[in-house]
């Protein structure tokens, strides 16, 4: 029986045992492919998800435009509330603050309306550190989850209307007449749940109309509804005409001289 040659035997070798090249399925090619298309879906996904929290999901979720929210806050250090943030001047977004312990909730573009109006937004604007471990206000202290008030581990804490919330406080959306306390202390410190601006909410001077000078954002300084703001009529009533004022007559006074 004839041996085969040295070439059948070459081009067996090269093809696994006789299939050829052409035949092979590029598994290589496919893999390469299925991995791209899940990159690819999953960014996409990701960042749809982002654009709709960013942007509060819907045009139409509270807190709009349109509306004016209230929230009392207080901020407590290891076993005492801090006096109210002084107003910075600052309102990148429409929450800020007018040096009352409360936060006015006012936004005026889609950065701090709807799921975007979190107590971050406020930490931002007042330039605060805020985060699940961290906690300082201007001027302050920065404490560190474990940093020590008195003889004890402190913690960064959030209670909003009475109840203690997990996670990171920066990520909370706040509501309109929330109770909030931000504290730092010991996790068993008895901490008051109320705030004490809290009666600031019932005697808020800046409830005026939602109508906004044009080319003025609401919560502006000098706005409607904003501290300096001189009031507008009312929708359909007539303006007020400023009444005349006659001038007194004059009386002359001097007798004329005897003939």
């Amino acid at each position: 029986m004839a041996k085969p040659s040295n070439k059948k035997v070459s081009r067996a070798a090269r093809t696994t045992g006789g299939r050829t090249a052409r035949g092979a399925r590029p598994w290589g090619f496919y893999t390469a492919l299925g991995i791209v298309i899940a990159l690819g879906s999953f960014v996409l996904y990701t960042s749809r998800e982002d654009r709709l929290e960013r942007f509060g999901n819907r045009a139409d979720t509270p807190p709009t435009k349109a509306d004016h929210w209230h929230a009392a806050l207080g901020i407590y250090e290891c076993d005492k509330f801090l006096p109210p943030l002084a107003d910075n001047g600052r309102d990148p977004h429409g929450i800020h603050t007018h040096g009352d312990g409360i936060i006015h909730i006012h936004p005026f573009d889609s950065q701090a309306s709807g799921n975007n109006a979190v107590l971050g937004e406020y930490a931002e604007t007042m330039n605060m550190k805020l985060s699940a471990t961290r906690f300082s206000v201007p001027g302050g202290k920065t404490w560190d989850d474990g940093d020590e008030c008195g003889d004890k581990s402190g913690e960064v804490q959030l209670f909003v209307n009475g109840q203690r919330r997990s996670g990171d406080p920066s990520s909370y959306k706040m509501n309109d007449r929330d109770m909030i306390v931000l504290a730092f202390a010991p996790r068993d410190a008895e901490i008051p749940k109320t705030p004490p601006s809290a009666p600031n909410l019932d005697n808020l001077t800046d409830m005026g109309p939602t109508t906004t000078v044009p080319g003025q954002p609401p919560g502006a300084p000098g706005a409607p509804g904003e501290p300096g703001t001189t009031p507008t009529t009312a929708p359909g009533a007539a303006p007020t005409e400023p009444t005349p004022t006659t001038a007194p007559a004059t009386t002359d006074t001097t007798a004329a001289p005897a003939p």
